[in-house]
């Protein structure tokens, strides 16, 4: 309960949809408390949910445990959940065990799940193949460049530690609690060696944070304490709402100077959304991420 939130809702589940039955029932609903949870999916790059993989990674986990959770849709919607307890999670859409998994991801714990309606035809084991490997090579299969890297990283865990290793620190680069992992763009470099500090080789340097800990109605501080080497301006843009796509409001924009800065920006109720994008400069130069905190008001 530490790890979470709950509130309670009135839900129509599956069976009743099937039957027609408007009835809904009161269901005690729980989400992760945490925004350091970041979820890496080939979903989109898939023309169904056929060799889906999925990597969960969530700094704020209670424990450094690894989970292998093999099955269907119904696990996959689990994995926030699931987040709570397990660092590191792999999850693939497999009716099949996938014993290969065991050997390159090294899970401390293995979960199946399968509805049965998936189970009335399963394919034999020696007829099998790898869910992971089995889209490599079609045409229309492109996943991005973040789901890569991170499938790369966790089937290295066992063998190659220092691919993982690698990939994990730079995930938790500049990810905060409540803010969650950051997206950086293409004129933001990190600079080697360093969790926290960039540089910044364009006008437009943006760090995105797709899934901070914001609710509608309430206002919050984002308080960030930043280093630079060059005077200019930082702002933050917030996105107004989901639909809203990458469609983020007007900035709230506040002058930094060479030196230690503490910077605050005020999130009004009215502008909570999805997510939140802070450009640290104007202009190019270096910058030092010490710390970013979301406090609500």
């Amino acid at each position: 309960m530490d790890f979470m939130n709950s509130h309670r809702d009135m839900r129509l589940g599956d069976l009743s949809v099937m039957i027609g039955s408007p009835e809904r029932r009161p269901e005690i609903l729980f989400n992760p408390r945490g925004r350091r949870f970041k979820l890496l999916n080939n979903r989109p790059f898939l023309p169904g949910n056929s060799d889906n993989v999925a990597i969960s990674f969530n700094l704020a986990s209670a424990s450094t445990k690894r989970l292998l959770a093999i099955g269907d849709s119904f696990l996959f919607n689990s994995l926030a959940s699931l987040s709570t307890f397990y660092r590191d999670i792999l999850y693939v859409r497999s009716s099949l065990f996938q014993p290969d998994l065991l050997d390159l991801f090294a899970p401390d714990d293995v979960v199946t799940a399968n509805a049965e309606r998936y189970l009335a035809q399963v394919q034999p084991d020696h007829t099998a193949d790898s869910v992971i490997m089995r889209c490599y090579g079609r045409p229309n299969y492109i996943p991005s460049a973040d789901f890569s890297d991170a499938l790369r990283a966790q089937l290295s865990y066992r063998a190659y530690p220092a691919t993982y290793q690698a990939w994990s620190t730079e995930m938790n680069a500049a990810s905060f609690n409540r803010l969650g992992p950051s997206k950086t763009n293409s004129d933001l470099l990190p600079i080697s060696g360093s969790e926290s500090q960039y540089e910044v080789t364009g006008v437009d340097p943006q760090i995105i944070y797709t899934d901070p800990l914001i609710e509608v109605g309430r206002t919050y501080r984002l308080h960030i304490t930043m280093e630079t080497n060059v005077k200019s301006i930082s702002q933050l843009f917030i996105q107004r709402s989901p639909s809203a796509g990458g469609d983020y409001s007007t900035a709230i924009t506040v002058p930094v100077f060479p030196g230690k800065n503490q910077i605050t920006f005020e999130i009004p109720a009215s502008e909570n959304g999805e997510s939140l994008r802070f450009d640290p400069l104007n202009n190019c130069g270096r910058i030092n991420i010490v710390h970013i905190e979301l406090v609500e008001c």
